[in-house]
């Protein structure tokens, strides 16, 4: 099994990418996965999923760009075993201008990452939804990206711009990124505006949608009220189970990959945006 780095990230918000990032890691860690999440967005929201607030934060990652710790001294314990966390102690908008200047060094979380990759199977990182800043060295020091979408018309063209950011992220600073799904979050089964925007995603996107769908589910908004992750607050939710399925595929697809790869094969050959692949994955909704 490979050292992986996932980026969640999404230029739009309400769509679920904090929710997703915080049950991929929780379900990674769940099946025995050494994993660590670090939380690049200034709203702190996946520190609080894990009870993280100003006062039991004691390094963060505003203490690495600012050099003031190194990435050993943030690294947080959580409740599960396998789990660890770099928090983001919220901040005001004037400390958010200045910690926006701090991350144009596009080299301090990619170092720092680099870093503690042997040490963990998986690395998380949720992103803010922007493409500049912390999005921007997220992607830089990332081997793959998960687009979380919801099931409506705007997240259609925010993952079109994603797209064309990824490939710009390519071509400047990250030749290996590779997109690693689009995950359908907050889906609504039967109803005609889910089917459709389904439907035209995997016209568009044939060979990267995750064939788990995330559905609609008032137990992740009663979670969040608890700064629980739905998958510990609830493991009989409809949310739940499916983020658990979430986790089986993606490391079903990453140690199919890495044997795949080990075989003579490469990752990108079949995860590639614009491949015209023959193998398209079939919906199945949780």
């Amino acid at each position: 099994m490979e050292n992986i780095v996932i980026s969640v990230a999404a230029p739009k918000g309400g769509v679920g990418k904090t929710t997703t990032a915080v049950n991929l890691t929780v379900g990674l860690a769940l099946k025995k996965k050494k994993t660590l999440i670090i939380d690049v967005d200034p709203s702190g929201y996946c520190s609080s999923a894990f009870g993280y607030d100003e006062q039991k934060i004691f390094g963060n990652i505003i203490d690495l760009y600012k050099h003031t710790k190194n990435v050993h001294e943030v690294i947080h314990k959580t409740e599960l075993s396998y789990l660890e966390i770099i928090p983001f102690e919220r901040i005001g908008y004037e400390d958010e201008v200045i910690f926006n200047k701090l991350t144009l060094d596009k080299s301090i979380l990619r170092l720092a990452i680099e870093e503690v990759k042997p040490n963990y199977d998986y690395i998380v990182l949720d992103c803010p939804p922007i493409l500049y800043g912390t999005t921007v060295n997220s992607l830089i020091a990332s081997d793959y990206l998960i687009i979380p979408i919801k099931s409506s018309k705007f997240s259609l063209e925010a993952v079109q711009k994603m797209m064309t950011f990824v490939k710009e992220i390519r071509k400047s600073e990250n030749p290996n990124l590779i997109v690693d799904g689009l995950l359908l979050t907050m889906y609504e089964l039967n109803t005609k505006a889910s089917f459709q925007i389904k439907k035209e995603l995997y016209r568009l996107y044939p060979n990267q949608m995750f064939k788990t769908a995330i559905p609609k589910n008032t137990s992740v908004a009663e979670s969040t009220f608890y700064n629980k992750p739905i998958l510990l607050f609830d493991a009989n939710a409809s949310a739940s189970k499916a983020y658990a399925n979430f986790v089986d595929e993606l490391i079903d697809k990453h140690e199919t990959s890495n044997l795949m790869s080990i075989s003579g094969f490469k990752n990108g050959d079949f995860l590639d945006d614009d491949s015209n692949s023959e193998h398209s994955t079939s919906f199945s909704q949780n």
